[in-house]
């Protein structure tokens, strides 16, 4: 009979060879105990409503290639958990550069569920995006926001509404 024992962790300690070095360290797990994403740059939580995350790209690199644009512009990547089953929208309305924003499964770097480049709203400016989606309550997403040319960085704003 195999016996299975489930233990909590807090932290682990990593070891990993590279081809010239060994590097190791200690990772805090997350709160239900799993293994951080080294791509998110933030967790929104379940965050809803209007600058859910205000941030700039300056500075940062290009780490995921978005499907709708992107071309060697800084990026940010953000975890998000869904609140509760439903319809979600999420935009960068109030941006201050063309934005590309993308949707992608929750591993680095993820599949991409859904990528948008200038949602042309009357309730956001010509440049900003928007993805909208269904999702299951604790469903967790990557949110990328992505300038779309190669120089197009800035200050940006995330916005999540339930519809």
């Amino acid at each position: 009979m195999i016996r299975r024992h489930h233990v909590r962790l807090q932290s682990i300690s990593l070891c990993v060879a590279f081809v010239s070095a060994l590097g190791c360290g200690e990772v805090t797990l997350t709160d239900d105990g799993r293994m951080p994403l080294a791509c998110i740059d933030a967790d929104l939580g379940e965050s809803l409503g209007p600058e859910v995350f205000v941030g700039n790209t300056f500075g940062e690199q290009d780490d995921i290639q978005t499907f709708c644009g992107g071309d060697s512009a800084p990026d940010m990547a953000f975890l998000w958990t869904a609140p509760s089953s439903g319809l979600f929208s999420i935009n960068t309305c109030g941006s201050a550069f063309d934005t590309v924003l993308e949707l992608r499964t929750p591993e680095c770097p993820g599949m991409m569920l859904a990528c948008n480049d200038d949602i042309e709203s009357l309730a956001c400016g010509a440049f900003e995006s928007e993805v909208r989606f269904e999702a299951r309550e604790n469903q967790q997403f990557i949110v990328v926001v992505d300038g779309l040319f190669f120089s197009e960085a800035g200050d940006f704003r995330i916005n999540v509404r339930k519809l």
